[in-house]
């Protein structure tokens, strides 16, 4: 990530992913989002988020309750890792 522009959601779940597989864990475990999230900064997807608390309740009317919280806690650890790198994000 660079630290003079605000780090994109792909930079930050590339940078989880990579921090997972340094301290042994599974790399997969980044979640995987639609290239139209992934290319938003950061500090956009946590408005969203935000914004839109009750998303997780209606994704979870679509897939699986599971899928919901392993989507989301990969994309919270990324957003939390990148706010340590990026001043924008918190």
């Amino acid at each position: 990530m660079d630290a003079g522009r605000p780090c994109t959601v792909t930079e930050a779940l590339d940078a989880y992913a990579a921090d997972l597989k340094a301290r042994g864990g599974h790399p997969a475990n980044a979640a995987h989002l639609s290239p139209t999230l992934a290319s938003k900064t950061c500090r956009y997807c946590i408005d969203l988020a935000r914004a839109c608390s009750g998303w997780g309740d209606s994704l979870a009317t679509k897939i699986k309750s599971a899928t919901v919280n392993r989507l989301f806690k990969g994309l919270k650890a990324a957003l939390n890792l990148a706010a340590t790198h990026d001043t924008s994000v918190g």
